[in-house]
């Protein structure tokens, strides 16, 4: 028998859950879009300054600039919503070991584990979007002006691109605070976790296909691909197995989780 202390119990809690967690996530939305415009516009800054043209290995190289401040903006966000995001499946009674944590400051091991492992990807990921755009700009660039041109062109999209990356993150941030969570007190008791979505017209149909799925908590949900492949995720939002982006760009999904007796 499975008894359910942290999932919800009918559709009303349900329905009460997402509200509380879009809510969590729409105020870090708001910070990391900020953060993430005056990281790409200061990069643009940095590479309309040139007085040449520069090579591939030059661009890499400014871009790299700004991993210490896409770090810095990420891991505060990630620091900020696990407590809060972990509250909403701590079974009862445990929420006030999550609101201590906070106040101290205290990073859990697990998610600074996880931190170390896979932000430096994400980091990673992001730059090289902007890079191949500019490398196809040096292919077409004769000339200064035309490279400086061209820059305004591959940067107009800076406030889309910085809400793209604050929708993710924060999707995988507060993801990856519940399943660490659940994890955390289960206690040696077997755990199922559900995927849940918005149930809205936007929900992409992969993840419609993944509504109320459920599998055990250490196991990988099987996420279908437009190629009719899959991506294994533990989470929505989860790219540590290599995910592809058009699972993980801008999902708005979560899990619900239940405790075994």
């Amino acid at each position: 028998m499975t008894r359910e202390i942290s999932t919800p119990r009918d559709e009303d809690e349900l329905a009460l859950m997402e509200i509380r967690l879009e809510r969590l996530r729409s105020i870090y939305d708001r910070w990391i879009r900020w953060n993430y415009q005056r990281i790409l516009r200061s990069a643009q800054s940095e590479l309309n300054a040139l007085d040449h043209v520069p090579d591939e290995r030059e661009v890499a190289g400014i871009l790299a600039h700004y991993d210490s401040r896409q770090r810095a903006v990420l891991s505060q966000a990630y620091r900020e919503i696990f407590p809060l995001a972990g509250d909403m499946v701590a079974p009862s009674g445990r929420k006030s070991v999550r609101v201590q944590r906070k106040a101290e400051e205290e990073l859990d091991p697990k998610l600074e584990e996880w931190l170390l492992m896979h932000l430096g990807t994400r980091i990673t990921d992001i730059d090289t979007v902007t890079l191949h755009r500019v490398q196809q700009l040096l292919m077409t660039s004769p000339d200064l002006p035309t490279f400086r041109k061209g820059l305004v062109k591959i940067f107009s999209d800076t406030p889309y691109r910085a809400t793209v990356i604050a929708r993710t993150e924060t999707t995988t941030a507060s993801n990856t605070a519940m399943q660490i969570t659940a994890s955390e007190h289960s206690f040696g008791r077997p755990v199922t976790k559900t995927w849940e979505t918005r149930m809205t017209a936007t929900v992409r149909d992969s993840h419609r296909k993944m509504q109320g799925v459920t599998i055990p908590m250490e196991e990988p949900f099987h996420v279908p691909r437009k190629d009719g492949g899959y991506d294994l995720m533990m989470y929505p939002g989860d790219y540590s197995m290599g995910a592809s982006a058009e699972n993980t760009v801008n999902c708005r999904c979560w899990c619900t989780y239940s405790y075994a007796d």
